[in-house]
């Protein structure tokens, strides 16, 4: 049930339409709160206005309330016009002859208002919608969300006390007012009472003031629209008791900053007029299907991110299911990329955020939206429908809107469809850069650098890199060594404007074998266990050296290379192989004296030897230390050898001399 507010001064009054009014009890007041809260003593309520003889109170009440919001919470949105939404909302009536918060919502949710009185002041007389300029005047904000209150005082108050002036329908009997006090009270509503439904502000409460016939004290602070020069400087007073006060009270709750040019916003809908009627299956759940396809406006292509959908509880107390999918055939959708279940406290419009990457320009995006009201209530989907005399310009879509029971069986609706309506489901979208990079490999090795390319598509402002979550640069292209083994994410993010997508790719980098170790048996060199090898001689890769042994043909520096599964290697200290004589009978005679106790080995060469290269070895061949003597005797520190037998060569030109010696401690 609706609420038709004209407001009109009794002196100018016609006769307006009333579509019904809520008849929901009034709980008792609570405790919790101040016994008078006064948004005027706060800073919190914009100057009164004058409407004049034209029948636009709901423009004025809805005004009042979005500028008192804007005030507490710090916003300097400034002061909205009533002009806009008298003119622009598309509706069959004209601007004076009244309207309904239903309107409004209707408007500001599709992004036709609110816009600043200083664009589009109020002019009643004249018709001129400013959506309709070459350039229209952008919103200073976003105004989407209305929810409508229980006619509950507790909840009525704890909502100016959260979010400043609401705008709430009564009924104004001349007849019943005190113009010396500024106090209104009717104790029941009759026939005359109906003539004159009016659209005002609550500013606030006074528990304590009295009313002449009222079962009892407090009442409404209300800001009206008639000038100044009306009632208390264009305030007065309702008694909580009153028959008519909070018919139909709405709170304008979320305001969204109106986004930069880079962040072009996009709207899609069907329902131009909003929530017209309601329609279901004959139970308290129903489910709701759109489809749209992301499309550029004005010529700037950019991919396009979801920024909220939006659709109406039409009861307290409705739990709304919103599903996003990219495939809808056969009657089945599938490919499901979002889901969020959202509790409405009250009937009215909600928009629900969404987070989901920045999504593909053309890519069409299916809107499943589940409803399920209050037991009892039958007709849980809110739409838009054809209306005499208010919503004759509809255009219904096709092919586009569906409804279902159960959420499996899909029955078209919309244009030459048995069902002659469009579902209220809107999707708010922004343009927002696309995040991708190049990834060259996805499997490395532990040690290996990779240059991650920007592929990111169409214009960004900015970017940062992340490896596993931390900073690693805000450059276009990456360049990154990967110590660590292990998968590893790679995060690109980038901007457009306030507006980020991120894009996370991995790469594994996998660990390196062991560090091989070359031992000699004879003269054989043997690696230690690997998946495969490659040996060198003089840092050259030996053909067909690809076992775990090798035996070198000459004497020279050799190592080994050795590979895991993953392909990944890792090469042996370099190892000098000598061939060792086994026949030293003809080699001149020399001399060893170890000296264990301070570790030194002395030597004594033929004189004719000024100089040689002196080899220590142990067992396995495996050279230990390696001296060059310039002298034919001298001393070697073998203190950090362990013990055992070792051998002690010197190689001068072609000759060798090799002997045995012990290190025992």
């Amino acid at each position: 049930m609706k609420v038709f507010c004209s407001g009109l001064r009794p002196w100018l009054l016609i006769m307006v339409t009333l579509c019904g009014v809520l008849a929901l009890p009034i709980s008792s007041d609570s405790q919790t709160l101040p016994q008078i809260y006064d948004l005027r003593n706060l800073g919190m309520m914009s100057p009164v206005k004058d409407q004049g003889s034209c029948g636009a109170c709901w423009a004025f009440a809805t005004a009042a309330s979005i500028e008192s919001g804007w005030l507490k919470q710090g916003y300097t949105y400034g002061i909205i016009s009533e002009d806009n939404l008298i003119d622009c909302h598309l509706f069959d009536e004209s601007p004076c002859v009244g309207g309904s918060f239903y309107m409004s919502n209707a408007l500001f949710s599709r992004h036709g208002g609110p816009v600043s009185q200083s664009d589009d002041p109020y002019t009643p007389a004249v018709t001129n919608c400013t959506n309709n300029l070459p350039v229209p005047p952008l919103p200073p904000a976003l105004v989407e969300d209305m929810w409508f209150l229980p006619r509950d005082n507790q909840s009525v108050k704890q909502a100016i006390y959260d979010y400043g002036a609401l705008a709430t329908a009564m009924y104004f009997n001349p007849s019943n007012y005190n113009s010396t006090t500024y106090k209104y009270y009717d104790s029941q509503l009759d026939g005359i009472d109906s003539l004159y439904p009016h659209c005002v502000a609550l500013a606030g409460w006074d528990d304590n003031i009295t009313f002449a016939g009222a079962p009892g004290p407090g009442g409404w602070i209300i800001k009206d629209s008639y000038g100044t020069q009306w009632a208390q400087s264009g305030y007065f007073y309702v008694s909580y008791h009153d028959a008519g006060i909070l018919s139909e009270t709405v709170v304008f709750p979320h305001t969204f900053n109106y986004p930069a040019s880079a962040n072009q916003k996009h709207l899609y809908h069907y329902d131009t007029y909003g929530w017209v009627d309601n329609r279901g299956f004959g139970q308290n759940t129903g489910n709701a299907l759109v489809a749209y396809t992301l499309s550029p406006d004005a010529g700037i292509i950019a991919h396009q991110k979801i920024k909220r959908i939006g659709t109406y509880a039409v009861e307290g107390n409705t739990n709304i299911q919103i599903q996003l999918f990219r495939r809808f055939n056969g009657g089945l959708l599938s490919a499901p990329i979002f889901s969020q279940t959202l509790n409405c406290p009250y009937k009215g419009y909600y928009t629900i955020p969404i987070e989901t990457p920045t999504d593909t320009l053309f890519n069409t995006i299916y809107v499943k939206v589940s409803y399920t009201t209050p037991p009892g209530t039958q007709q849980p989907i809110p739409v838009e429908v054809y209306e005499a005399g208010h919503t004759s310009g509809i255009i219904l879509s096709a092919g586009s809107c569906y409804i279902s029971a159960d959420g499996q069986t899909w029955t078209s609706c919309g244009q030459g469809t048995p069902n002659a309506f469009d579902l209220c489901v809107k999707m708010y979208t922004e343009n927002a850069a696309m995040a991708d990079f190049i990834v060259p490999q996805n499997l490395i090795c532990t040690g290996q650098t990779l240059m991650f390319v920007n592929n990111t598509p169409f214009q960004s402002d900015s970017l940062q890199w992340l490896v596993d979550g931390q900073y690693a640069g805000s450059l276009p292209n990456l360049t990154y060594t990967f110590e660590q083994p292990g998968q590893h994410q790679i995060s690109l993010i980038a901007w457009l404007g306030v507006n980020s997508d991120t894009c996370d790719k991995t790469v594994y980098a996998s660990p390196l074998p062991d560090t091989p170790v070359i031992s000699r048996v004879s003269d054989t060199l043997f690696s230690s266990q690997a998946f495969a090898y490659q040996w060198h001689e003089n840092y050259q890769p030996i053909p067909m050296g690809t076992g775990q042994y090798f035996i070198p043909e000459h004497e020279g520096y050799y190592q080994v290379q050795v590979f895991n599964e993953a392909g990944c290697d890792a090469y042996s200290e370099t190892f000098h192989f000598i061939i060792i004589e086994d026949d030293f009978a003809d080699t001149p005679e020399f001399l060893l004296f170890p000296v264990p106790a301070s570790g030194l080995l002395h030597y004594c060469l033929p004189a004719d030897m000024q100089s040689a290269d002196i080899f220590v070895m142990d067992v396995s061949a495996k050279i230990v230390l390696q001296v060059f003597a310039t002298a034919p005797s001298g001393t070697i520190h073998t203190g950090n050898l362990p013990p055992g037998i070792y051998s002690f060569v010197a190689k001068y030109k072609d000759s060798r001399m090799q002997r045995w010696f012990s290190i025992v401690r």
